[in-house]
């Protein structure tokens, strides 16, 4: 609550399940760049995942160098990545690819979020990695309202390769 995180090598905050990692709300913290993501949050072992984690308030600024926001990533030991993530009414900007990638949760509220200038890698391969909002693979039970996502920061007058608002791939 309330603090500046920022400037590390791989992410800000690591939230890895080995044992358990239940009810953890990160919250009101200006979050700065990362080499990877900004927040990470993983399954550390194959009998346990993170689960209740709320990402709420936050201001998060990549400077072209944090692949974005948060991941929770799929490291497919056979469980979620995580269940039961509330994302909602941060203000997020200037990543190199989405701010917010969901691999493998089940269980996402995704509510009033504002998204901007992403994508300023000026990446071209039209990948959904270059969606404003959110990439969901492989995740049950999302709910995504009231997002304000902006466009890319490389070329708003022409081809920009941000063309997607929220993906949601299988």
């Amino acid at each position: 609550h309330d603090n500046y995180i920022g400037g590390n090598n791989t992410n800000n905050i690591l939230i890895s399940a080995i044992d358990i990692a239940s009810h953890i709300r990160i919250h009101h913290n200006f979050i700065d760049a990362a080499r990877l993501y900004s927040i990470q949050i993983e399954t550390g072992s194959a009998s346990t995942y993170p689960s209740m984690i709320t990402v709420d308030h936050n201001t998060g600024v990549g400077y072209g160098i944090d692949d974005g926001f948060l991941y929770c990533k799929d490291l497919t030991l056979g469980m979620p990545s995580a269940t039961n993530i509330v994302v909602e009414g941060n203000t997020v900007q200037y990543y190199l690819r989405t701010p917010f990638r969901f691999d493998k949760v089940y269980g996402i509220t995704f509510s009033d979020n504002i998204v901007r200038a992403y994508n300023s890698q000026n990446s071209t391969d039209n990948a959904v990695l270059n969606s404003a909002g959110m990439v969901a693979t492989s995740c049950k039970d999302v709910h995504a309202s009231g997002n304000v996502y902006g466009g890319g920061i490389n070329d708003p007058t022409g081809t920009n390769y941000c063309q997607y608002g929220s993906s949601f791939v299988t």
